[in-house]
């Protein structure tokens, strides 16, 4: 599988909002935007982030000097 560029939280909520448009059943619904629902969060988090370490985004910074990186 191809590795493709991630996309910014505006484009996610948008293919939300079409999702909730479309035709498929209620449950598939809440299934997809339940996990696009927690992509956006972290989108989100990512795009907010302005300390790196290792050339990765850090997301979180715990006590004792632990960083949660993506």
């Amino acid at each position: 599988m191809a590795k493709t560029n991630p996309t910014n939280s505006t484009a996610l909520k948008a293919v939300a909002k079409r999702l909730k448009q479309s035709d498929l059943s209620a449950a598939d619904k809440a299934i997809l935007l339940s996990v696009l629902s927690s992509t956006i969060e972290l989108r989100q988090v990512l795009e907010k982030s302005t300390k790196k370490l290792g050339g990765k985004k850090v997301i979180a910074s715990l006590p004792f000097g632990f960083d949660i990186v993506k």
